[in-house]
């Protein structure tokens, strides 16, 4: 398997969604707040990184498609 750095993105909707699934992966982690998940307001914060966490896989899936190769560094 190719790393990343051996793909070429050629389209602008490549690049775009490459941009897209690099941000949200940092969005995500971002959002872990700094004493862990472990209050009851905690609860929405999850729900919320799980629904993101969602979009990014279906991200990944999308870009796997065009680029069989695609591997994102975790």
């Amino acid at each position: 398997m190719k790393d990343l750095e051996n793909i070429v993105f050629k389209d602008q909707e490549d690049i775009d969604l490459h941009s897209a699934i690099l941000n949200l992966k940092e969005e995500i982690k971002s959002m872990t707040p700094a004493d862990g998940f472990n209050s009851p307001r905690d609860y929405n914060l999850v729900k919320e990184v799980n629904v993101k966490s969602s979009v990014l896989e279906m991200l990944i899936d999308d870009m796997k498609e065009r680029h069989p190769d695609y591997k994102l560094e975790q």
